[in-house]
Protein backbone atom coordinates (compact mmCIF):
# COMPACT_ATOMS: atom_id res chain seq x y z
CA UNK A 1 0.00 0.00 0.00
CA UNK A 2 1.40 3.34 -1.07
CA UNK A 3 0.60 6.34 0.34
CA UNK A 4 0.31 10.00 0.15
CA UNK A 5 -0.39 13.27 2.36
CA UNK A 6 -2.92 15.52 0.75
CA UNK A 7 -4.60 19.05 2.21
CA UNK A 8 -8.14 17.70 1.76
CA UNK A 9 -9.10 13.95 1.09
CA UNK A 10 -12.80 14.49 -0.32
CA UNK A 11 -15.06 10.95 -0.51
CA UNK A 12 -17.89 11.58 -3.10
CA UNK A 13 -17.73 13.23 -7.00
CA UNK A 14 -21.58 14.58 -6.99
CA UNK A 15 -22.03 17.88 -6.91
CA UNK A 16 -21.11 18.44 -3.10
CA UNK A 17 -17.54 16.90 -3.98
CA UNK A 18 -17.02 18.53 -7.10
CA UNK A 19 -17.94 22.16 -5.96
CA UNK A 20 -15.44 21.43 -2.71
CA UNK A 21 -12.60 20.04 -4.91
CA UNK A 22 -12.71 22.97 -7.62
CA UNK A 23 -13.07 25.67 -4.20
CA UNK A 24 -10.54 23.75 -2.41
CA UNK A 25 -7.97 23.54 -5.35
CA UNK A 26 -8.82 27.47 -6.03
CA UNK A 27 -7.77 27.76 -2.52
CA UNK A 28 -4.13 26.54 -3.62
CA UNK A 29 -5.03 22.87 -1.24
CA UNK A 30 -3.31 19.68 -2.56
CA UNK A 31 -7.02 17.92 -3.18
CA UNK A 32 -7.60 14.14 -3.50
CA UNK A 33 -11.07 12.98 -4.89
CA UNK A 34 -12.37 9.62 -4.06
CA UNK A 35 -15.28 7.95 -6.00
CA UNK A 36 -16.81 4.66 -6.68
CA UNK A 37 -17.69 5.44 -10.18
CA UNK A 38 -15.58 5.89 -13.27
CA UNK A 39 -16.29 9.24 -13.74
CA UNK A 40 -17.35 12.14 -11.61
CA UNK A 41 -20.69 13.51 -11.21
CA UNK A 42 -22.54 11.31 -8.81
CA UNK A 43 -25.60 9.71 -9.63
CA UNK A 44 -27.91 13.26 -10.63
CA UNK A 45 -24.82 14.25 -12.73
CA UNK A 46 -24.09 10.54 -14.44
CA UNK A 47 -22.92 10.28 -17.66
CA UNK A 48 -22.99 7.28 -20.21
CA UNK A 49 -18.92 6.28 -20.30
CA UNK A 50 -16.56 7.66 -22.90
CA UNK A 51 -17.01 5.00 -25.42
CA UNK A 52 -20.15 6.07 -26.36
CA UNK A 53 -18.78 9.40 -27.53
CA UNK A 54 -21.44 11.40 -26.17
CA UNK A 55 -21.37 15.01 -25.16
CA UNK A 56 -22.05 16.11 -21.59
CA UNK A 57 -25.11 16.96 -20.69
CA UNK A 58 -26.83 19.12 -17.50
CA UNK A 59 -30.02 17.70 -16.76
CA UNK A 60 -33.29 19.92 -17.21
CA UNK A 61 -33.21 21.97 -14.12
CA UNK A 62 -29.49 22.06 -13.16
CA UNK A 63 -28.00 24.00 -16.59
CA UNK A 64 -24.87 24.66 -14.34
CA UNK A 65 -23.39 20.74 -14.54
CA UNK A 66 -21.92 20.01 -17.54
CA UNK A 67 -19.89 23.59 -16.70
CA UNK A 68 -19.63 21.79 -13.31
CA UNK A 69 -17.82 18.73 -14.68
CA UNK A 70 -15.84 20.69 -17.63
CA UNK A 71 -14.33 22.77 -14.51
CA UNK A 72 -13.37 19.49 -13.03
CA UNK A 73 -12.20 17.91 -15.97
CA UNK A 74 -10.01 20.73 -16.98
CA UNK A 75 -8.64 21.37 -13.18
CA UNK A 76 -4.83 20.74 -13.25
CA UNK A 77 -3.47 19.53 -9.87
CA UNK A 78 -6.60 17.33 -8.36
CA UNK A 79 -5.94 13.76 -7.63
CA UNK A 80 -9.03 11.57 -9.06
CA UNK A 81 -9.31 7.81 -7.97
CA UNK A 82 -12.18 6.53 -9.99
CA UNK A 83 -13.57 3.31 -9.08
CA UNK A 84 -12.60 3.25 -5.72
CA UNK A 85 -14.04 2.77 -2.60
CA UNK A 86 -13.49 3.83 0.73
CA UNK A 87 -13.31 0.72 3.19
CA UNK A 88 -11.94 2.97 5.99
CA UNK A 89 -10.76 5.63 7.94
CA UNK A 90 -8.11 5.80 10.42
CA UNK A 91 -7.46 8.64 12.86
CA UNK A 92 -3.40 8.83 12.53
CA UNK A 93 -3.55 11.34 15.52
CA UNK A 94 -3.22 8.90 18.09
CA UNK A 95 -0.25 7.97 16.08
CA UNK A 96 1.29 11.68 16.65
CA UNK A 97 0.50 12.79 12.89
CA UNK A 98 -2.02 15.61 12.48
CA UNK A 99 -3.66 13.88 9.62
CA UNK A 100 -6.30 10.65 8.58
CA UNK A 101 -5.42 7.57 6.62
CA UNK A 102 -8.00 6.64 4.47
CA UNK A 103 -8.09 3.51 2.96
CA UNK A 104 -8.93 2.73 -0.62
CA UNK A 105 -9.71 -0.05 -2.79
CA UNK A 106 -9.80 -0.06 -6.57
CA UNK A 107 -8.37 -1.23 -9.86
CA UNK A 108 -5.16 -0.45 -8.22
CA UNK A 109 -5.44 -2.58 -5.73
CA UNK A 110 -5.16 -1.45 -1.92
CA UNK A 111 -3.93 1.69 -1.24
CA UNK A 112 -3.64 4.56 1.21
CA UNK A 113 -3.85 8.59 1.05
CA UNK A 114 -3.19 10.48 4.36
CA UNK A 115 -4.96 13.77 4.57
CA UNK A 116 -5.00 16.72 7.25
CA UNK A 117 -8.82 16.79 6.82
CA UNK A 118 -11.56 14.98 5.48
CA UNK A 119 -14.94 16.08 3.65
CA UNK A 120 -17.51 13.43 3.43
CA UNK A 121 -19.97 13.49 0.26
CA UNK A 122 -21.02 10.39 0.03
CA UNK A 123 -24.50 11.84 -1.24
CA UNK A 124 -28.00 9.52 -1.06
CA UNK A 125 -29.41 6.48 -1.90
CA UNK A 126 -32.91 5.14 -2.50
CA UNK A 127 -34.85 4.64 0.34
CA UNK A 128 -36.26 0.57 0.27
CA UNK A 129 -39.77 0.30 1.68
CA UNK A 130 -40.15 -3.84 1.52
CA UNK A 131 -43.66 -5.41 0.52
CA UNK A 132 -44.25 -8.93 -0.55
CA UNK A 133 -42.21 -9.65 -3.63
CA UNK A 134 -39.88 -7.14 -3.21
CA UNK A 135 -36.63 -8.75 -3.43
CA UNK A 136 -37.94 -10.49 -6.52
CA UNK A 137 -35.42 -10.24 -10.01
CA UNK A 138 -37.54 -7.64 -11.86
CA UNK A 139 -37.79 -5.17 -9.14
CA UNK A 140 -35.60 -2.09 -9.33
CA UNK A 141 -35.67 1.38 -7.23
CA UNK A 142 -36.14 4.57 -9.22
CA UNK A 143 -32.92 5.25 -8.92
CA UNK A 144 -31.64 1.94 -10.36
CA UNK A 145 -33.59 2.07 -13.05
CA UNK A 146 -32.13 5.69 -13.92
CA UNK A 147 -28.66 4.80 -13.37
CA UNK A 148 -28.83 1.49 -16.00
CA UNK A 149 -30.86 3.76 -18.48
CA UNK A 150 -28.60 7.15 -18.09
CA UNK A 151 -24.91 4.78 -17.87
CA UNK A 152 -25.36 2.18 -20.00
CA UNK A 153 -28.50 2.70 -21.95
CA UNK A 154 -30.16 -0.67 -20.73
CA UNK A 155 -33.89 0.22 -20.28
CA UNK A 156 -36.28 -2.03 -17.68
CA UNK A 157 -37.85 -4.70 -19.68
CA UNK A 158 -41.60 -4.21 -20.25
CA UNK A 159 -44.65 -3.67 -19.53
CA UNK A 160 -43.01 -1.44 -16.60
CA UNK A 161 -45.12 -0.41 -13.51
CA UNK A 162 -43.57 2.60 -11.18
CA UNK A 163 -45.09 2.45 -8.03
CA UNK A 164 -44.19 4.91 -4.74
CA UNK A 165 -44.47 9.00 -3.67
CA UNK A 166 -41.68 10.66 -5.44
CA UNK A 167 -41.80 12.62 -8.30
CA UNK A 168 -38.70 11.19 -9.27
CA UNK A 169 -40.87 8.29 -10.63
CA UNK A 170 -42.71 10.94 -12.86
CA UNK A 171 -39.11 11.62 -14.76
CA UNK A 172 -37.81 8.12 -14.62
CA UNK A 173 -40.88 7.15 -16.45
CA UNK A 174 -40.57 9.76 -18.87
CA UNK A 175 -36.94 8.52 -19.99
CA UNK A 176 -37.82 4.89 -19.97
CA UNK A 177 -41.34 5.92 -22.48
CA UNK A 178 -38.69 8.61 -24.12
CA UNK A 179 -36.07 5.06 -24.78
CA UNK A 180 -38.59 2.81 -26.15
CA UNK A 181 -39.64 0.80 -22.87
CA UNK A 182 -43.42 -0.33 -22.52
CA UNK A 183 -44.42 1.71 -19.34
CA UNK A 184 -48.21 1.24 -18.44
CA UNK A 185 -48.66 2.69 -15.24
CA UNK A 186 -47.44 5.37 -12.46
CA UNK A 187 -48.99 4.80 -9.21
CA UNK A 188 -48.74 7.26 -6.46
CA UNK A 189 -49.30 7.14 -2.70
CA UNK A 190 -50.25 10.15 -2.19
CA UNK A 191 -53.61 12.15 -3.17
CA UNK A 192 -54.11 15.26 -5.48
CA UNK A 193 -52.51 18.28 -3.27
CA UNK A 194 -55.14 19.68 -1.16
CA UNK A 195 -55.57 23.88 -2.42
CA UNK A 196 -53.99 24.54 1.38
CA UNK A 197 -50.52 22.74 0.68
CA UNK A 198 -50.94 24.19 -2.80
CA UNK A 199 -50.91 27.76 -1.22
CA UNK A 200 -48.26 26.77 1.07
CA UNK A 201 -45.79 25.43 -1.90
CA UNK A 202 -46.57 28.46 -3.51
CA UNK A 203 -43.35 30.74 -2.39
CA UNK A 204 -41.00 27.87 -3.40
CA UNK A 205 -42.31 27.62 -6.57
CA UNK A 206 -40.13 30.84 -8.27
CA UNK A 207 -37.12 28.62 -6.97
CA UNK A 208 -37.96 25.74 -8.75
CA UNK A 209 -39.46 26.87 -12.28
CA UNK A 210 -37.01 24.56 -14.28
CA UNK A 211 -37.55 21.80 -12.37
CA UNK A 212 -41.18 22.28 -12.60
CA UNK A 213 -41.57 22.45 -16.47
CA UNK A 214 -39.35 19.51 -16.28
CA UNK A 215 -42.09 17.37 -14.57
CA UNK A 216 -44.97 18.96 -16.49
CA UNK A 217 -43.24 17.82 -19.49
CA UNK A 218 -42.88 14.75 -18.05
CA UNK A 219 -46.26 14.07 -17.73
CA UNK A 220 -47.17 15.49 -21.01
CA UNK A 221 -44.97 12.77 -22.49
CA UNK A 222 -46.62 10.07 -20.20
CA UNK A 223 -50.10 11.19 -21.05
CA UNK A 224 -48.85 11.01 -24.55
CA UNK A 225 -47.52 7.57 -24.92
CA UNK A 226 -51.36 6.45 -23.50
CA UNK A 227 -49.55 5.49 -19.92
CA UNK A 228 -51.83 6.06 -16.83
CA UNK A 229 -50.93 8.19 -13.64
CA UNK A 230 -52.77 6.76 -10.46
CA UNK A 231 -53.12 8.38 -6.92
CA UNK A 232 -54.10 7.63 -3.88
CA UNK A 233 -53.20 3.58 -4.56
CA UNK A 234 -50.43 1.55 -2.60
CA UNK A 235 -48.61 -1.96 -3.48
CA UNK A 236 -49.64 -4.40 -1.57
CA UNK A 237 -47.58 -7.11 -3.54
CA UNK A 238 -45.28 -8.05 -6.31
CA UNK A 239 -46.03 -11.76 -7.65
CA UNK A 240 -44.53 -14.03 -10.14
CA UNK A 241 -42.98 -17.42 -9.55
CA UNK A 242 -38.95 -16.25 -10.31
CA UNK A 243 -39.45 -13.56 -11.43
CA UNK A 244 -42.14 -10.73 -11.67
CA UNK A 245 -45.39 -11.01 -13.31
CA UNK A 246 -47.60 -8.25 -11.97
CA UNK A 247 -48.31 -6.63 -8.81
CA UNK A 248 -51.45 -5.69 -6.64
CA UNK A 249 -52.48 -2.36 -6.29
CA UNK A 250 -54.79 -1.14 -3.52
CA UNK A 251 -56.53 2.15 -3.06
CA UNK A 252 -55.27 4.13 0.10
CA UNK A 253 -56.11 7.64 2.52
CA UNK A 254 -53.93 9.82 2.85
CA UNK A 255 -51.99 7.69 5.71
CA UNK A 256 -51.52 5.02 2.96
CA UNK A 257 -53.91 2.37 4.68
CA UNK A 258 -55.52 -0.14 2.21
CA UNK A 259 -59.09 1.20 1.58
CA UNK A 260 -60.42 -0.59 -1.73
CA UNK A 261 -60.08 -3.91 -3.25
CA UNK A 262 -56.83 -5.16 -4.72
CA UNK A 263 -56.81 -5.26 -8.64
CA UNK A 264 -53.61 -6.74 -10.07
CA UNK A 265 -51.94 -5.34 -13.16
CA UNK A 266 -49.19 -7.52 -15.81
CA UNK A 267 -45.59 -6.05 -15.14
CA UNK A 268 -42.40 -7.98 -16.16
CA UNK A 269 -40.71 -4.81 -14.24
CA UNK A 270 -41.76 -2.97 -11.10
CA UNK A 271 -39.64 0.18 -9.78
CA UNK A 272 -40.56 1.14 -6.64
CA UNK A 273 -39.50 5.21 -6.07
CA UNK A 274 -39.77 5.81 -2.18
CA UNK A 275 -37.69 8.66 -1.38
CA UNK A 276 -33.85 8.81 -0.70
CA UNK A 277 -32.17 8.27 2.42
CA UNK A 278 -28.89 10.16 3.23
CA UNK A 279 -25.59 8.04 2.94
CA UNK A 280 -24.19 8.22 6.51
CA UNK A 281 -22.23 5.26 7.17
CA UNK A 282 -18.86 6.41 6.79
CA UNK A 283 -18.93 9.78 8.36
CA UNK A 284 -20.83 7.40 11.67
CA UNK A 285 -18.10 4.95 11.38
CA UNK A 286 -15.77 7.68 11.92
CA UNK A 287 -17.77 8.88 15.22
CA UNK A 288 -19.38 11.73 14.07
CA UNK A 289 -22.40 12.65 15.95
CA UNK A 290 -25.85 12.04 14.43
CA UNK A 291 -29.53 13.07 14.64
CA UNK A 292 -32.87 11.18 12.99
CA UNK A 293 -35.25 13.18 10.57
CA UNK A 294 -37.04 10.99 8.38
CA UNK A 295 -38.70 13.80 6.13
CA UNK A 296 -34.74 14.61 5.69
CA UNK A 297 -33.57 11.57 4.77
CA UNK A 298 -33.13 9.27 8.16
CA UNK A 299 -29.95 9.55 10.02
CA UNK A 300 -28.33 12.86 9.32
CA UNK A 301 -25.01 14.57 10.53
CA UNK A 302 -24.43 16.86 12.66
CA UNK A 303 -22.74 19.78 11.46
CA UNK A 304 -21.51 23.28 12.65
CA UNK A 305 -22.10 26.43 10.50
CA UNK A 306 -18.90 25.57 8.53
CA UNK A 307 -20.11 21.95 7.80
CA UNK A 308 -17.99 20.40 10.75
CA UNK A 309 -18.61 17.34 12.57
CA UNK A 310 -18.14 16.63 15.71
CA UNK A 311 -15.08 14.89 14.77
CA UNK A 312 -12.49 17.80 14.80
CA UNK A 313 -11.00 17.92 11.37
CA UNK A 314 -14.36 15.58 9.74
CA UNK A 315 -16.48 17.88 7.50
CA UNK A 316 -19.54 16.61 5.53
CA UNK A 317 -21.57 18.27 3.26
CA UNK A 318 -24.35 17.78 0.56
CA UNK A 319 -27.24 14.89 1.29
CA UNK A 320 -25.71 13.26 4.68
CA UNK A 321 -26.27 17.07 6.30
CA UNK A 322 -30.29 16.43 4.79
CA UNK A 323 -31.34 15.16 1.58
CA UNK A 324 -31.94 18.78 -0.22
CA UNK A 325 -31.31 18.45 -4.03
CA UNK A 326 -27.93 19.00 -6.45
CA UNK A 327 -28.57 23.25 -5.58
CA UNK A 328 -28.48 22.74 -2.16
CA UNK A 329 -25.29 20.05 -2.09
CA UNK A 330 -23.27 22.25 -4.31
CA UNK A 331 -23.13 25.41 -2.30
CA UNK A 332 -22.67 23.35 0.55
CA UNK A 333 -19.69 21.63 -0.59
CA UNK A 334 -18.41 24.90 -1.87
CA UNK A 335 -19.23 26.64 1.77
CA UNK A 336 -17.12 23.56 3.53
CA UNK A 337 -14.05 23.77 0.94
CA UNK A 338 -13.92 27.37 1.61
CA UNK A 339 -13.84 27.03 5.55
CA UNK A 340 -11.38 24.25 5.62
CA UNK A 341 -9.17 26.16 3.57
CA UNK A 342 -9.52 29.24 5.82
CA UNK A 343 -8.85 26.90 8.66
CA UNK A 344 -5.51 25.67 7.08
CA UNK A 345 -4.38 29.41 6.83
CA UNK A 346 -5.48 30.15 3.29
CA UNK A 347 -7.15 33.72 2.83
Amino acid sequence: MSADLYDLAIVGAGPAGLAAALEAHAQGLRTLVIDEQRAAGGQIFRQPPTEFDEPVRSPVGYPWAADLLADAAAATGIDWWFESTVFGVLDARSTGRDDFEVLVTGPQGSRRAHARRLLVATGAYDMPVAIPGWTMPGVLMAGAAQGLLKAQHLRAAGPVVLAGSHPLMLIVAAQLVRSGAEVTEVVFARGVPSVRELFLAAPAVSGHVRLLAELAGCVLTLVRHGVRITTSTVPTAIVGDGGVSGIRLAKADRAWRVRGPEREVPARTVVLGYGFQASTELARQLGCPVRWDSAAGGWLVDVDGNFETGVPGVFVAGEPTGVSGAEQSRAEGAAAAAAIAAGLGRP
